[in-house]
This record gives C-alpha cells, structure tokens and sequence, in this order.
C-alpha cells in the first residue's frame, strides 16, 4: 500500500535535453574563462601604460632639463669660441712681428765705444730707425767695423742704410741708421 510518504511528486516524465542542456555548462565555462583571461590581460595593459607613461614623462623632464641646459651653455660656447678666434688672430698677428725686445738688444750689441744713441724707433715692420753720434771719426769707424763683422746671411737683418752722416757743431758725426729686418728672422 501506498502511504503519503511514499509517493513520488516528482515528474517522471522526462523531457529531451537540447543543446544549450547539453553543453551549456562548457560555454559558461569557457566564457568564464575568456572574461577572466580579458580582466588579467586589461589589468596587466594598465599597470604597463601606466608604467611607461611614467617613465616617459620622466624622460621628457630629463630632456627638458638638458635642452634647457644646453641652451643657457649656448651663449657661453658663443663667446669662448667668438674669443679663440679673436686670440688666434692676435697671435698671428703677433708672431708676424718682430720682438721689440730682441731688436732693442741687437741694437745694444752693435753699439761700440765713443757712439751714443739720440734717438731710436722701431717700425711695425721691424725696421729700426737710429740716430746716432759717433765723437770721433775713429768710434765712427769701429761701429762701422762692429756693424760689418756681427753681420752674415744668418743674420736677422738684411741691410743696413745710412741716409746721412754729417758733423755736428760739437766736432763729431751726426749719424741716420736703418736697420731691415727679414721677414723670417723673428725671434721672439
């Protein structure tokens, strides 16, 4: 006999499972899995752009930085250069002229006793320009002599050019010397 407890409320009757009964936990499963797989690669794109958009940045100042850096040492390389420039002329110019102190000590040793300097110029092309006075016609001779024997073709200058002598009122001789230096004899 049938009690209460014993009958089955439960349908019996079964119906056919379609597809979506049949495989419908896979495709949830799978897309469950896509999704997640979506989520740790989106997080992971995002903590990288963050991350490089960072870095960036931080290049972007440094760069700033050493343009900003650069140009400030610009104006400065400007005038150091612009300066080289002006330093190697004036040394080209120099090193084109003779040494004022080289030719004041040539014409030292040329002078002979009983012959005074007057009056000495140096030109800027080394031409030395002396007016002297010799006491006697003997000191005249001897400086001459001075003059012929301390020259050669290693010497300095190329000529010497008297353009007067004449007698002074005091009994001596009133003398015009020059002195032309070669154009590669300068000794600095």
């Amino acid at each position: 006999m049938k009690t209460l407890s014993n009958i089955n409320l439960i349908s019996t009757k079964t119906t056919p499972k379609g597809f979506w009964d049949k495989y419908g936990n896979v495709f949830v499963f799978i897309s469950s899995g896509i999704l997640i797989l979506f989520l740790i690669l989106y997080l992971a794109s995002f903590i990288l752009l963050s991350y490089y958009s960072n870095k960036l940045e931080a290049y972007n100042a440094e760069s700033a930085s050493l343009t900003q850096e650069i140009e400030s040492l610009r104006d400065t390389e400007a005038i150091l250069l612009t300066q080289k420039d002006k330093l190697t002329t004036i040394e080209q110019i120099r090193s084109g002229q003779p040494s004022f102190t080289t030719i004041l000590g040539d014409a030292e040793n040329y002078m002979t006793d009983g012959i005074s300097l007057l009056q000495l110029g140096i030109a800027r092309d080394g031409t030395l320009k002396a007016d002297l006075y010799a006491s006697s016609s003997a000191d005249l001779q001897r400086f001459v002599d001075n003059l012929v024997s301390n020259y050669d073709e290693s010497s300095k200058y190329t000529s010497f050019k008297t353009s007067e002598i004449k007698l002074s009122k005091e009994g001596g001789y009133d003398l015009a010397l020059q002195f032309q230096m070669k154009k590669d004899g300068n000794v600095k």
